[in-house]
């Protein structure tokens, strides 16, 4: 008869997966770089299609965003295959069998956090409003005028490049750099914060703060969607969908 195996030892049975191996600055350095790189990128194409300074998105706009966006993108992935060889398992891949189901998640929260954030920003606006004693609108943030390829600028930058990139930087590179060693909440508030702020555009100040003060909120939802999911693929799809419903919205609002 076989002698019973020990018991495991206690290391083993708190196995998980590995600790974020960077820290919140080097992630916010390389982050900045690659932004840097990807913005000097982007201005030849900016300047190809004929676009002009102004203050919401436009198709040259949309294009230029999606170039700095795919060499953020980049930098970011080489850093980590060079410096951070096990980062995919911090972060979290589901296995291929898992990845359709995963990413059906993601829409569902996408579409979910769409609902939430428009209730959310309704009760800030009202709230400022009480409190200034002035209407309070979110400023547009895309031109009206958007046509053919523009719209297509817009959609690939939008829907494809935003949710890659800054998944990247805000859910699995900030989130994990804070979290896995300070609890979710630090991470959470960490990563919503500079979220919140990256969608600061011209405007009159009580409708961006709306904004800002929104996308915060759907930051630290989103940091617990990956809490709960425990990889990135579902916050790809889930701001993937959610930014595909504004798109949608807009080209609805342009043929009305």
């Amino acid at each position: 008869m076989n002698a019973p195996l020990p018991p495991p030892p206690d290391e083993l049975l708190l196995e998980g997966p590995p600790k974020a191996t960077w820290r919140w600055w080097e992630a916010a350095v390389v982050t900045l770089l690659g932004f840097v790189i990807g913005s000097v990128v982007s201005v030849p194409v900016f300047i190809a299609l004929g676009g002009t300074s102004g203050g919401r998105m436009d198709g040259p706009g949309a294009a230029a965003a999606a170039a700095t966006y795919l060499v953020l993108f980049a930098t970011l992935l080489v850093w980590l295959r060079l410096a951070h060889q096990g980062w995919l398992r911090t972060i979290g891949w589901p296995a291929r069998g898992a990845r359709l189901r995963e990413a059906r998640f993601g829409i569902g929260w996408g579409l979910a956090s769409q609902v939430g954030i428009w209730i959310v920003a309704f009760l800030v606006a009202v709230a400022l409003s009480m409190i200034s004693g002035r209407e309070v609108e979110v400023p547009p943030q895309v031109d009206s005028s958007l046509t053919g390829w523009a719209v297509v600028s817009l959609v690939v930058y939008a829907v494809i490049m935003a949710p890659l990139a800054e998944e990247l930087v805000f859910r699995g590179l900030l989130f994990h750099a804070v979290a896995d060693h300070r609890g979710f909440w630090a991470g959470a508030i960490a990563s919503a914060v500079p979220f919140g702020f990256i969608h600061v555009i011209p405007g009159p100040a009580l409708g961006v703060s709306v904004l800002v003060s929104a996308m915060m909120i759907n930051g630290v939802l989103w940091a617990w969607i990956h809490r709960r999911h425990r990889n990135l693929l579902v916050n790809i799809a889930t701001h993937a969908a959610f930014n595909a419903v504004g798109v949608l919205f807009t080209l609805q609002t342009w043929g009305s």
